[in-house]
Order: structure tokens, then C-alpha cells, then sequence
């Protein structure tokens, strides 16, 4: 079976760009040929903006080629009913505590969210796996992986929603755990030699703490592949560019071709500008401009600083003399450099 999974759509009537999201996994769906589409919570922000969306999803989800799977998250967990119509080909896993259904070669186990410690469940989901099957846990979940970071679950980065032990899972006889509700990016963890969790990350970014281009996870069981595929979705983005003002081409080049690679149309790009340079300010500001055209200007922080005048001063260019007679490296030279010119620019203002 070829399988998509995704989560944390956080759907919204007055969020047009989450709506866009949903179609453009439902058209990459398409062009993949998959089977099914796997859901895992969040789906909708709330579950009044479930009531507000329901019409207009139901249209959405009917007439592809494939089947629609959907878990309840935090944020909709009482936004679904068994006698709601989703769209033809859909079903929403509504029955606590979990329950299980086939496809082919592959069967799913899914837990809707509700106030439960997982751990507490963990015999009874080991004998629902069949040996001859692949079996994957469906769950929106807060995971004990020691580099997942609060912040990374998005706005709910203080709760510890349905807390799951990766040690207990890994004994529990699944071959992926297919998750939501940590929104940052998309991210496989292989939590013993048979098992991986699969986090796909929010497939368009709810706040700026997503960032970077989206994407949804594609499984095929057939062929043994688990990859992320990047959808055209809205996402932000942030450079940053530290200018040498020895070498100040260097950093408007790099700041180019960063954002080269991104569709402004779907991208809200932050930048940030520090180090220092030498080139006069209004003439430097103009070049930015014209490589930032599109770009917000409340979007681009001018933090460098000019130090035209400090290069010119005698004890700075004996300091200089005898920082390139040392014999280390080009990237600790920059660093000194970095920090005595710091140094230097602070002392100036302070002298007026």
C-alpha cells in the first residue's frame, strides 16, 4: 500500500492558507496514486471550526481515489461523531479506547485523543498486531524523545498531551508509529530495530515556530520506503547573515541565494542582517533592498553595524598586522576579528 500521513492542520475558517494545505496533500495524494491518507488529530483549531468546516470538507474529501483515515487531537477531540458525514471514503476512528481495522496488506490500530496515559494500554494494543501484516499505531501523542523540544509541539508546548513512553512502545509489536501533535518538522525515530516513530510535523506552519518548506510522510509498504514529501504549502522562513566587512560580497550573495530557493507567494520570510561593514550605510540599505524586493521591511532586521571610521584607526590596524601573522585558521581569525571589532565599535560609542 503507498500511504500518506500527516497532522495538525489546526484548520480555520479565517486561516485560508491551512485550507490550501489540505488540498494540496489531497492533489499530491493524486499524483502519488497512494491508497490512503492517514490523519492524525488536530485536524481542526477547534470543534467549533470543525461545525463551521464540515460542509466544505465533505466536498473536498469525496471523489479521490483513495481512502481517508482521521484520529481526534487535543484540539478537536469532541469535534467528530460516528453519525457525521466526513466525505465519501472517510471514517473518523471515534471508539475509545482504540480500535482496528485492515487494508491489504497493512492494519491500523488507532487511539482518538482522550485523557489517558498510553502506558496504561500498552498489553492490550500488543494483541491487536498481526504477524503477517504491517502494522501501524495511529496516535496523537507527546513522545519522550529526549531531542524534541517543548517548543517544537507549537502553542502547546506547556501541556504534555498523552504522554507515551518510547521505551514501552517499542516493545509493543508495531512496525511504525505514525503520530501527531508535534508540529516543528518532520521527524523518523527508530525506537528499536522493528519500530520507528513518525512525526510529519504541521504541513503548514501554524506559527513562526515552523519553520521551513512543509511536508507530509509518504509510506510505501510494498517497496519498504519512508520518506518526507514537500508539499506547496505556507511556511516561514529565517536567514540570517553576518557580513565581514572584509569580504561583504560574500554575505550578499549568500543572502541571494537563500532566498532564491523560496516562493515568496507561499513563504513569509524573516531576515536578519548583523556583523559589521564598511560600504556607506543608505548605499549598502539600497543593495538590500533591491535583493529583499517582496520582502516585508518590517521583516528585516538591519542589525550590522558600520565601522568604516574604526578601520582606519591606528591601534585597530596594528591589531590587525598582527592577527594575520598568527598561524591558525581563516574561521578562529573571523571570530577574533568579530570580537575585537565588537569591542572596538562599543568603545567609540561610548566616547561619542
Amino acid at each position: 500500500m503507498k500511504i500518506f500521513h500527516t497532522s495538525d492542520l489546526h484548520l480555520r475558517e479565517d486561516r485560508p492558507e491551512r485550507i490550501k494545505a489540505l488540498t494540496e496533500i489531497l492533489k499530491l495524494a493524486r499524483q502519488e496514486k497512494i491508497d490512503l491518507l492517514l490523519i492524525a488529530g488536530d485536524m481542526f483549531d477547534s470543534d467549533k471550526e470543525a461545525d463551521k468546516l464540515r460542509p466544505k470538507l465533505r466536498k473536498m474529501f469525496s471523489g479521490n481515489p483513495f481512502v481517508i483515515r482521521v484520529i481526534p487531537g487535543n484540539h478537536d477531540e469532541k469535534a467528530f461523531r460516528k453519525d457525521h458525514y466526513m466525505g465519501e471514503n472517510v471514517n473518523v476512528y471515534v471508539i475509545k479506547p482504540f480500535e482496528t481495522e485492515d487494508f491489504e496488506d497493512v492494519r491500523i490500530v488507532a487511539v482518538p485523543y482522550f485523557d489517558v496515559e498510553i502506558n496504561t494500554l500498552i498489553s492490550k494494543l500488543k494483541d491487536t498486531t498481526d504477524s503477517c501484516k504491517t502494522n501501524i499505531l495511529l496516535i496523537h501523542c507527546s513522545l519522550d524523545i529526549p531531542y524534541i523540544k517543548r517548543e517544537d509541539f507549537g502553542e502547546e508546548q506547556k501541556h504534555g498531551y498523552m504522554p507515551v513512553s518510547s521505551s514501552i512502545l517499542a516493545d509493543a509489536g508495531f512496525d511504525y508509529i505514525m503520530a501527531g501533535h508535534f508540529h516543528s518538522r518532520f521527524m523518523e525515530n527508530r525506537i528499536s530495530e522493528k519500530c520507528s516513530v513518525i512525526y510529519p510535523g504541521s504541513p503548514v506552519s501554524i506559527t513562526k515556530k515552523e519553520q521551513g518548506k512543509r511536508c507530509v510522510n509518504f509510506l510505501d509498504t510494498k517497496k519498504s520506503i519512508l520518506k518526507p514529501l514537500e508539499i506547496n504549502s505556507f511556511y516561514y522562513e529565517t536567514i540570517s547573515v553576518i557580513f565581514d566587512p572584509f569580504d561583504e560580497e560574500k554575505g550578499i550573495t549568500y543572502l541571494e541565494n537563500e532566498i532564491k530557493k523560496h516562493d515568496l507567494y507561499n513563504t513569509e520570510i524573516e531576515i536578519n542582517l548583523y556583523g559589521f561593514i564598511k560600504t556607506e550605510e543608505v548605499k549598502f540599505k539600497q543593495m538590500i533592498d533591491v535583493i529583499t524586493r517582496g520582502i516585508a521591511p518590517q521583516n528585516i532586521n538591519h542589525g550590522y553595524k558600520n565601522i568604516k571610521s574604526l578601520l582606519e584607526d591606528s591601534l585597530y590596524k596594528k591589531f590587525e598586522h598582527k592577527l594575520k601573522k598568527l598561524e591558525i585558521n581563516d574561521e578562529s581569525k573571523q571570530q577574533i576579528r568579530s570580537m575585537v571589532l565588537n569591542a572596538f565599535s562599543n568603545i567609540k560609542a561610548l566616547e561619542g
